[in-house]
């Protein structure tokens, strides 16, 4: 089942993310994300089964611009591949192409999620190695909506 987050997701979300590091994210991306979920502004989802909290994803659409963004989006690694990432992509890009003047959305990922995105048309538009951390590349990718 997908949800809005709540403040009691932030450490399953903590734990699901700690599993994706330091091969999907840097180690010190996890400041940034308990910046984000504490101070939340956007709209960001739980993928939730029974009372297991498998991962998330969010979008935002900064102001005065006609670009929305996916935001991070990252599941328990037991479940790539089992459609969850997916069923959350899948619902932030269906609300945001809801959102009016919108002509694109982007990502900024890696490498190592890049394929996954490419699956729901993003195509990549810039590349900087060792961006996120040594090893870890940063691909932006955007879309038309």
């Amino acid at each position: 089942m997908i949800r809005p987050y709540q403040p009691d997701d932030l450490q399953p979300l903590l734990t699901v993310f700690r599993q994706n590091t330091p091969v999907y994210f840097a180690v010190h991306e996890e400041a940034e994300l308990v910046e984000y979920l504490t101070t939340l502004q956007n709209p960001q989802y739980v993928f939730v089964e029974g009372e297991t909290v498998l991962g998330t994803a969010g979008w935002a659409v900064p102001q005065n611009e006609s670009a929305g963004r996916i935001a991070w989006v990252f599941v328990l690694p037991d479940s790539h591949g089992n459609g969850v990432g997916r069923q959350l992509l899948d619902h932030c890009l269906r609300e945001l192409r809801q959102q009016p003047n919108l002509k694109k959305i982007a990502v900024r990922t890696s490498q190592y999620a890049d394929k996954f995105f490419a699956r729901f048309g993003f195509v990549q538009v810039h590349y900087k190695p060792d961006f996120w951390a040594p090893g870890i590349h940063l691909v932006h990718m955007e879309m038309p909506i």
